[in-house]
């Protein structure tokens, strides 16, 4: 089975960069941790974790946001008016739901842009539960009953709706011209377990792919990963095409062929480029590279003293370029035109033809320069006003596809204590197991771990 399943690039976006990222913008207060709602007789305000993400196939192509939270919560009496609201007031008590809700990509203008469904959003569960004075039998079934999941699920359809303007646009450089306007792409998205998913299938333009959802699977378990299919590369690296173009015209010369095919460990590029008095044939393999080496120079100045220069290694995506190969080709005219050359002016035939090898060799030169970065290994996406880094953490090219791995690099958060500051004296003892501040610490960067503490 192809990883590819198929389509230009298939993508798999791992459930925890998803909650990395709510948690980042819960604790860059993006998303609201304190909600005060009242819905039918049920009011009050509630203090609310970071959502919990997850993927999971048996939901079919929903994604699980869970939601959970505490704080003083009162039913009103329906046939009291004025006054107290409620037979006890307001108390604490804590409140557990789970949604489900359709998510949806979308590939244009060079950019992955995420929408989510909110108005399709479905409250599965819902157990709202006092920690002392519990609810009178009457108010039980309020809270069970289908008008009150009803109401709170408009509350959290609006809810969803904001959380959807903070997703992400991802910039799609690292896949060069698939997707832009010449080259429109079309996005399939199927949820798996812990993954979700994307095939990008080219639509128009001179490649076009079908690929298959069902073949889809999670291939990778970094924060996102990407296989590109062989028959996508020319797109993907149509701006390396474009630069090549630019580098021959600059000689005076034409780019007559260039072709470009995945090996296993590189890319072959093989091409032909021709000038008026004749052409040069190139082939290499270009190993793909996340650090570039650092360089270092010594010398002696004019009074013998010895000087060392040293350049550190540098992040970056480049291409190294092995098994090169360069053969410079002159038609049988030329060589005649040299002869009377050297006949008429005394110039040797030997210096036509440096002259002209030596022209060819600064367009091959040009053509196979690896001193220009690929692209860099840090990528920047906008969330929320605030500049985002993913960073390229494998690269590999095999005979199947190009295999592209990347982490979300997300700052320190400022420590901070959040949630519920005061109890009431007599609820206490019941509150402990659910009263849990919420740190922000400094300590751990939104790694692959929580970034909650609680306080028992």
């Amino acid at each position: 089975m192809d990883r590819h399943a198929g389509f230009a690039v298939a993508v798999c976006i791992n459930e925890a960069l998803l909650s990395r990222l709510i948690q980042a913008l819960y604790f860059d207060k993006a998303i609201a941790a304190e909600i005060d709602f009242s819905t039918g007789r049920l009011t009050g305000s509630i203090f609310i974790e970071p959502p919990e993400i997850q993927f999971l196939r048996a939901n079919g192509n929903l994604v699980s946001v869970g939601v959970r939270g505490w704080g003083p919560l009162e039913v009103r009496d329906p046939n009291y008016s004025g006054g107290i609201l409620t037979r006890f007031g307001s108390r604490l008590a804590t409140f557990e739901a789970e949604i489900l809700v359709e998510l949806t990509a979308q590939a244009a203008a060079g950019q992955l842009s995420f929408q989510v469904n909110s108005q399709a959003a479905q409250l599965r569960m819902l157990t709202i539960e006092r920690v002392i004075y519990p609810f009178s039998n009457d108010d039980a079934d309020y809270l069970a009953s289908d008008e009150l999941r009803l109401a709170l699920q408009g509350q959290i359809q609006k809810l969803l709706s904001l959380l959807a303007l903070l997703l992400p646009m991802v910039p799609m450089t690292v896949l060069g011209d698939i997707g832009n306007d010449s080259n429109p792409a079309a996005v399939t998205l199927r949820v798996l377990d812990r993954v979700i998913a994307l095939g990008i299938d080219l639509v128009g333009g001179s490649i076009q792919t079908t690929g298959d959802p069902g073949q889809l699977f999670e291939f990778d378990d970094h924060d996102l990963a990407l296989w590109l299919n062989p028959i996508s590369l020319p797109i993907a690296f149509a701006p390396i095409t474009h630069q090549i173009a630019k580098i021959v015209e600059k000689n005076d010369a034409s780019l007559d062929a260039l072709s470009m095919g995945l090996e296993e460990g590189g890319i072959r590029v093989v091409g032909t480029a021709s000038a008026y008095q004749g052409s040069v044939d190139f082939s290499l393999l270009a190993v793909p590279r996340l650090v570039r080496p650092g360089t270092a120079v010594e010398f002696d100045d004019e009074y013998g003293e010895h000087f060392r220069l040293q350049s550190p290694d540098r992040d970056e995506v480049w291409f190294e370029h092995t098994e090169v190969e360069i053969d410079i080709n002159r038609p049988w005219w030329v060589y005649i035109a040299d002869a009377i050359g050297a006949g008429l002016a005394g110039i040797g035939t030997a210096f036509v033809e440096g002259f002209f090898a030596g022209k060819s060799a600064r367009i091959a030169t040009g053509i196979l320069d690896d001193s220009q970065s690929f692209q860099p290994r840090q990528i920047e996406i906008l969330v929320s006003g605030s500049v985002r880094t993913l960073r390229i953490e494998l690269l590999q090219a095999h005979s199947e596809g190009l295999f592209m791995a990347l982490s979300l690099q997300l700052p320190l958060p400022k420590p901070e204590l959040l949630g519920v500051g005061s109890l009431a004296v007599e609820e206490v003892a019941q509150a402990a197991p659910i009263f849990r501040p919420f740190a922000r610490l400094p300590t751990t960067p939104f790694l692959n771990r929580s970034m909650t503490a609680s306080r028992q």
